[in-house]
């Protein structure tokens, strides 16, 4: 099944050419409906990708045209965007509650290129009827449309009605609300096409690591257009290599502001000497379920550093525990798709449950055995702690 993604800029244009889209719908105010993009921008995309882009030819909000010079200002645009090199417009205006053809005439001109006629359909009157009004004129290749309001049960009858009611070279295009199990069921009823918008959008910033690896999972899962085992292995380095990170700052600056500061919190010498003992012993268990339970996704390799773990014992473990998790997640996202979604919340509060509880009796244990456990760390790391000197040779 071929995607057509929605792009406002030429890093959007890239980045889901990179993901697999077979399209790039370009448009600017996506908050407003999608308008004509900038010149500037449609040349740039072009020349960034190398999949087809078609390019949104809407001044206003509104499907019907109220200014009479907006056909002759869109037909102008329409023919720079051609000398560009755009493959193809998107355009849709609708007249006493159909199609609007004669507007659709007056924008094109001439020009040539594949046409979608857009989400402008989804507020015709008659949409069976629209749907052969269109399939009258052979310009348009496809229809944009949400399949109509109500849940998606319901649009997707209302979008394979429209599919049979459409002649073969006129293609039904489902966009809006398409989410992955929406393509799911697209692609098992086998729709050729499908237009996705706001769930292809990155949100600004980086998205947390098991969220990304289900949403990447997903998508392999529904398209077949990303392949698992690199989305696996992707998340499985990305863990990696962020905890390796996070282990070289608690190393180099954590363990020294610990000696420094460590007083001031009642961390005495030998209460820090008891952490590293604990560690020397527990930390490579630490290390892998830390990766399982979110808190201590964050803080396990940040420990390791400062309780200076050696750093070939924490990559065993720190790998080992990256590439289950990886394998884990990415497989069943894979096969079972959003379902993963209904699941992965209660179990990931279930492991933060199950790990606070531990920790609450660790540190009980540790209290009520803390001199003899200091005792202990005492014999295995003789002499003062130095934070110019890390106790690696006692910890190997």
């Amino acid at each position: 099944m071929l995607l057509e993604v929605i792009a406002e800029t030429v890093e959007d244009a890239r980045e889901a050419e990179q993901g697999g889209a077979g399209r790039i719908e370009l448009v600017r105010d996506l908050d407003r409906g999608g308008l004509t993009p900038d010149l500037r921008i449609i040349e740039a995309v072009v020349k960034a990708v190398r999949i087809p882009v078609h390019v949104m030819l809407r001044e206003s909000e509104p499907f019907v045209l109220a200014d009479p010079g907006e056909p002759r200002r869109l037909h102008a645009a329409a023919r720079a965007a051609s000398a560009c090199g755009v493959a193809g417009f998107v355009v849709g205006f609708l007249r006493n509650g159909a199609p609007d053809l004669a507007a659709v005439q007056d924008v094109l001109g001439a020009l040539t290129g594949s046409l979608t006629f857009h989400r402008a359909f989804d507020e015709a009157d008659r949409p069976l009827h629209a749907v052969a009004t269109l399939a009258a004129d052979p310009r348009v290749n496809r229809v944009l449309t949400s399949g109509g309001a109500g849940a998606w049960e319901t649009r997707l009858a209302r979008l394979r009605a429209l599919r049979h009611a459409a002649p073969s070279r006129l293609t039904i295009l489902p966009g809006g609300g398409v989410d992955a199990q929406a393509l799911r069921d697209l692609a098992e009823n086998r729709f050729p096409e499908a237009h996705v918008g706001s769930a292809a959008r990155v949100p600004s910033g980086p998205a947390p690591g098991e969220t990304a690896l289900v949403t990447a999972a997903i998508y392999a899962g529904t398209t077949h257009r990303l392949s698992i085992v690199f989305v696996i292995l992707a998340a499985a380095a990305g863990a990696i290599l962020g905890d390796n990170v996070g282990y070289l700052a608690g190393r180099r600056f954590g363990y020294k502001l610990l000696l420094r500061y460590g007083p001031m919190l009642k961390l005495t010498e030998a209460r820090i000497k008891l952490g590293q003992f604990l560690f020397a012993r527990h930390g490579g268990k630490v290390v892998f379920f830390g990766r399982f339970v979110a808190v201590l996704r964050a803080l396990a390799a940040l420990l390791a550093g400062i309780n200076v773990m050696p750093w070939k014992r924490f990559l065993f473990f720190n790998a080992v525990g990256g590439i289950v998790w990886a394998t884990t997640f990415g497989l069943a996202a894979y096969a079972f798709g959003e379902q993963i979604e209904r699941v992965k919340g209660p179990l990931s509060a279930a492991g933060l449950g199950l790990a606070v509880v531990g920790a609450i009796a660790f540190a009980w244990f540790v209290r009520r055995h803390e001199a003899t456990l200091q005792a202990q760390a005492e014999r295995a790391f003789p002499g003062p702690l130095r934070p110019d000197h890390p106790r690696d040779r006692y910890l190997g």
